[in-house]
């Protein structure tokens, strides 16, 4: 399973990047974006399922109605927990009836 990463709560205790790196004109720009992106994820702690070009797309498991988020995130946004994500339980009655469910209604 993939390595846990917490979203830090706000720009003031990190070191933001230049924003020509990301591709934005301005540094105020870059600042928005990355408000934008904190404003929704903030404190959340995502499983890492995939890494690219100094992004890591994390998946938050934390997300009601069962369908995690997932988001592209820049690193300087997040940082290691020190953990991984634990194996899954085996599955019971119940969860196979709720999958059963969610097949035939389209939702799989």
């Amino acid at each position: 399973m993939g390595k846990l990463y917490r979203v830090i709560p706000n720009l003031y205790h990190t070191k933001v990047p230049d924003n020509l790196q990301f591709g934005y004109e301005t540094k105020e720009l870059f600042r928005d974006a990355l408000r934008r992106l904190l404003d929704r994820f903030a404190c959340r702690t995502g499983e890492c399922i995939d890494e690219r070009n100094g992004f890591l797309r994390l998946r938050f498991h934390d997300t009601p109605g069962g369908r995690p988020d997932e988001a592209w995130m820049p690193m300087c946004l997040i940082r290691d927990t020190g953990e991984v994500m634990p194996e899954p339980d085996e599955p019971d009655e119940q969860d196979e009836l709720i999958r059963e469910i969610d097949e035939a209604m389209g939702f799989e």
